[in-house]
């Protein structure tokens, strides 16, 4: 009977904080998911285009992923990051299939935005590196192979002006110009690679990224974020 009691007993503060702080679903308030499959399913796809080797999952506007977003960013609740993880991979898998069809390349390099080394001192992490690592752990494992999770490619070397306070589309797109240095050239050469990061507005990082890439003689390159 002690013995039981005990048991029992440890059960219950081992699994307190799960009793006392019970997650709930930022749409329907279910238990358990911070955002579950149904509420995901029924956010909206960007209403504005993109170049069309850029790829958004979500409209940024919508406040559950505006929330979910700028609480990693700002208030470095990143763990949110990992809930859009299963449909990234799953999109990524539909994105690449089709490249694989008309091309063979000797690499597939899922590449996530780096920031800056300022950037990540004050940040304390990279949202672009967990949504890529999150993407990787979400690949079935028959596939994971092919991939290669990759951030000693590409660096950013400063910080661009920000976005909101950029007035002209022209100017936001031409920002990024000068702010990442390719390091390690050696493994691009015939790669398919694929840039992540959390947002994309007018898609100048992914551009600019992916124009230095393609110099360096990335076969192909394309982006894939959260939300635009």
């Amino acid at each position: 009977m002690y013995d039981r009691v005990k048991y029992l007993l440890s059960h219950i503060f081992k699994n307190l904080d799960k009793l006392l702080f019970n997650e709930k679903c930022l749409g329907c308030k279910k238990s358990g998911f911070l955002l579950c499959n149904d509420c995901i399913n029924n956010i909206p796809r960007p209403e504005h285009d993109l170049p069309e080797y850029i790829y958004a999952l979500y409209e940024y506007r919508h406040p559950i992923i505006k929330k979910i977003l700028t609480d990693a960013k700002y208030r470095k609740k990143w763990s949110g990051l990992k809930t859009f993880g299963p449909y990234l991979a799953s999109s990524l898998l539909d994105i690449v299939s089709e490249y694989i069809e008309l091309n063979n390349y000797t690499n597939i390099l899922i590449i996530p935005v780096p920031i800056s080394n300022k950037r990540f001192k004050n940040r304390g992490f990279n949202q672009a590196k967990i949504i890529a690592e999150s993407i990787v752990e979400n690949i079935n494992k028959e596939d994971r192979a092919k991939y290669k999770l990759v951030d000693n490619i590409i660096k950013k070397v400063k910080d661009k002006t920000p976005q909101a306070s950029i007035h002209s589309k022209k100017e936001r797109l031409n920002s990024p110009k000068g702010t990442f240095e390719i390091i390690n050239p050696d493994m691009l050469a015939g790669s398919l690679c694929i840039i992540i990061d959390d947002i994309t507005t007018t898609g100048g990082t992914i551009n600019e990224m992916r124009r230095m890439l393609l110099a360096s003689g990335v076969q192909d390159a394309f982006g894939l974020t959260i939300a635009h």
